[in-house]
């Protein structure tokens, strides 16, 4: 049974073989390494409770904002990410923590009032 080997090879061999193989080949190393590469990252990261590491990070939450505030599509650098579909938002220390953490606002506090005049 043959077993792969990789091996540097000179030009002339190189203008000898089969490119098909060599391109294949070529394929599944950069797989290999990139899965290599994609699961060390994940090992070497420890985020806080309740985050997690993510390679493109979105929009976050705070407490007090509901699931349905506007966010841009954007993909922020890497990092620990508070997930808002999981029911967590970020408090005022900056801790994630559930939904049922967050301090209750005072709905008297945040009243709007409109003086219109005709």
């Amino acid at each position: 049974m043959n077993k792969p080997v990789l091996r540097m090879f000179s030009i002339k061999e190189y203008r000898s073989i089969d490119r098909r193989h060599l391109y294949s080949d070529l394929c599944r190393l950069m797989v290999l390494v990139f899965t290599f590469t994609h699961v060390d990252t994940k090992r070497r990261h420890r985020c806080g409770r309740n985050e997690i590491w993510v390679e493109c990070k979105g929009c976050e939450l705070k407490c007090g904002q509901s699931e349905f505030t506007p966010c841009v599509l954007i993909c922020n650098p890497a990092g620990c990410y508070c997930p808002a579909y999981d029911g967590f938002r970020r408090d005022i220390a900056g801790k994630c923590v559930a939904v049922s953490e967050c301090p209750k606002i005072s709905a008297e506090k945040h009243k709007i009032f409109l003086n219109i005049t005709s």
